[in-house]
């Protein structure tokens, strides 16, 4: 935990291929926030669904990756609580990080 009180390593691998090599969109979009855009996505290996969290990686001119990064600390910690969603894969584009859930 740094001095902010952000959690600032994670167990998670972030994969840098293409998220499109590996889920199919589907559908209309499931919510949207003022920095992220969730949407149903298919697992083309296994043909599970899971939701897809789109987060810009810049907001309002500042980097906000190690805000994400606390974020997917977060989701680990919390992973064998019933009542929060589990994190399956985290993917990183040049814009965006993609937090694919259950």
């Amino acid at each position: 935990m740094n001095r902010n009180g952000m959690v600032s390593e994670i167990q998670t691998r972030i994969r840098t291929d293409p998220f499109k090599n590996n889920y199919d969109l589907v559908g209309k979009e499931l919510g949207r926030g003022k920095f992220a855009v969730v949407k149903k996505c298919v697992e083309k290996a296994t043909g599970n669904e899971h939701a897809a969290k789109f987060l810009r990686k810049r907001r309002k001119g500042e980097d906000c990756r190690m805000d994400i990064i606390n974020e997917i600390a977060i989701l680990e910690m919390a992973k064998s609580n019933p009542y929060v969603v589990a994190l399956h894969e985290v993917y990183e584009t040049t814009s965006e990080i993609i937090l694919v859930l259950e």
